[in-house]
């Protein structure tokens, strides 16, 4: 997202502004510790990396024309447990009530915690996140209109990027290897569409997009004894229609998603919503504290690639400690009523110093033998802690 924000403190329109340069990122060690041993051979039993992603950022004077550089980086001793991707490259020109974006870029659409069921434009890192809400870069132009009853956007998308899968050393992972060989129906240019409305505590946006799906159907590759070796990704070319919604009302703060989704061989709907509930100077003190509680709704047929819970309720809390080292937590769980499956996160995070952050957060899957989605990852709760010295 791309603000109005002058990072130097001076006013654009002053005859004393210069050119804004700023770098700014991370560089980190991160380790990931399961468990359980792993379900295959070849799976690493822990993971270690560095991780950097820097920054770069400029604009001219008058803050008409900005540029933004953004790279990801794993380095492991396991090359297939390393990655690289360039998540922005881009320029922007702006105008008081219309700007022009074109090149590699991240957008986020949605408004509920436990899952995004609309953000359709980036493609999902799954190396990152087995959940898919790590994006990757995505070539872009958009061109955005301010009026005084909202915004309009329109995307153009030229390029599709395939979703990047974890490697056979890699946990966690679907246990059948993805090939490389991806099948690609032929489309038109990706395009889409998105309409922002405010009006006092509601945020109402709308959207449209036409083209590549991001989720893939994996197709089992079979042997000769017709054993299944591998999947193969196969993406189809879709027409989707949703929006979100988020209304306050005090303490209280709605959510909600949904997305109808067409693909050549069928159509289905997904739906997220709840609600988020704050209190403030809890546990006597100047902390703070949201309930989180959410219901999932995904009636794809077992034709697709099936979601993690399609019918799935979501309880969690977030708690701000307002302390000197901005130390956060954040954990919730998702219940399947379909499968009985449980998804299981928890973070917490903590500034150590003006430079160092420390995070540690924990994934589990419970009960999932019954879940097609999620049945591979059985052997695969794992603990990530990742000390970052930031730029």
């Amino acid at each position: 997202t791309i603000t109005d924000a002058d990072s130097t403190g001076q006013d654009p329109a002053s005859p004393d502004a210069a050119p804004s340069v700023v770098w700014r990122g991370y560089i980190g060690a991160e380790g990931r510790l399961f468990n359980q041993s792993p379900a295959l051979e070849e799976q690493v039993r822990h993971g270690f990396a560095l991780v950097t992603q820097p920054e770069f950022s400029f604009a001219t004077a008058d803050r008409r024309h900005r540029i933004n550089a953004m790279a990801f980086a794993r380095l492991s001793a396991s090359p297939e447990y390393g990655s690289l991707d360039v998540r922005e490259l881009f320029w922007q020109y702006r105008r008081d009530q219309w700007s022009l974006l074109a090149g590699m870029n991240r957008v986020f659409w949605g408004a509920t915690e436990s899952r995004h069921a609309i953000d359709i434009v980036n493609q999902s890192d799954m190396r990152e996140n087995y959940i898919g809400d790590v994006k990757m870069g995505q070539l872009m132009v958009v061109a955005s209109l301010q009026r005084a009853w909202g915004q309009l956007e329109f995307y153009a998308l030229p390029v599709f990027r395939p979703r990047a899968f974890p490697q056979n050393d890699d946990r966690p992972r679907i246990l059948l290897p993805v090939t490389d060989e991806e099948v690609v129906d032929d489309p038109p240019l990706d395009v889409a569409g998105r309409v922002s409305i405010s009006r006092g505590d509601v945020d109402v946006h709308a959207f449209y997009f036409h083209g590549v799906n991001r989720e893939p159907n994996l197709i089992p590759v079979f042997d000769a004894s017709g054993e299944p070796t591998a999947l193969t990704p196969r993406y189809k070319t879709i027409d989707q229609v949703g929006g979100d919604v988020q209304y306050a009302r005090g303490p209280w703060l709605f959510k909600g998603e949904l997305m109808h989704r067409r693909t050549p061989d069928t159509q289905y709907q997904a739906a997220v919503g709840g609600f988020e509930y704050g209190l403030t100077r809890v546990f006597g003190g100047a902390s703070d504290l949201s309930l989180l509680s959410e219901y999932q709704f995904d009636n794809r047929p077992d034709t697709e690639w099936p979601a993690p819970a399609p019918r799935g309720i979501y309880a969690g809390l977030r708690l701000a400690l307002n302390d000197a080292g901005s130390s956060e937590v954040k954990a919730g769980a998702v219940h399947d009523l379909k499968s009985h499956s449980w998804l299981i996160k928890a973070d917490f995070t903590r500034r150590l110093t003006d430079h160092w952050g420390l995070t540690v957060a924990y994934s589990a899957f419970g009960n999932v033998s019954n879940s097609r989605a999620l049945a591979d990852f059985a052997r695969d709760s794992y603990s990530t802690i990742t000390l970052r010295r930031y730029l």
